[in-house]
């Protein structure tokens, strides 16, 4: 088996919902197409280690993919520039990596038509109070874009 030196990022923005989950989905599809690309995740908020939110492991365990040692990661800690690939959750987020200065070219926003995938964690509530049922139509639309990048790729 050949080692490869690509390598793709996602990011959302605290790192703990969307792109984890994103991450995990990609690791799958792109195993499953026969691919060899390294899938990562990062966030714009500057915190890292925080775990992955209860509901995206939930959501994630549905499918088979265990994120329950994701920690978090914030982009700024990153060579962006050793990435083939970013994908973002909303233009904002494209925003802070061309600020970072990464090329616009390299930068995807997912779902963009539709104004990017919307964050399901509400930072008004405790982790405890967050609302699953915001968590499980994210995770759809997830893994319908990691099908789609990873025959992309």
């Amino acid at each position: 088996m050949s080692v490869t030196n690509r390598k793709i990022l996602v990011v959302c923005f605290g790192n703990t919902c969307r792109s984890p989950m994103l991450e995990g989905l990609l690791k799958r599809d792109i195993a499953a197409v026969g691919k060899q690309v390294a899938v990562e995740s990062a966030g714009t908020l500057q915190k890292s280690g925080q775990r992955a939110n209860p509901h995206s492991i939930t959501c994630m365990r549905e499918c088979s993919i265990d994120i329950a040692t994701h920690r978090s990661r914030w982009v700024g800690e990153l060579n962006l520039a050793s990435y083939e690939r970013i994908f973002v959750m909303s233009g904002n987020l494209r925003d802070e990596l061309i600020d970072l200065g990464v090329a616009a070219n390299k930068i995807e926003i997912l779902c963009e038509t539709n104004g990017g995938i919307p964050n399901p964690f509400n930072a008004d509530l405790p982790a405890d109070q967050q609302d699953m049922a915001k968590y499980i139509p994210c995770a759809a639309v997830l893994e319908s874009e990691a099908r789609r990048i990873a025959l992309t790729l």
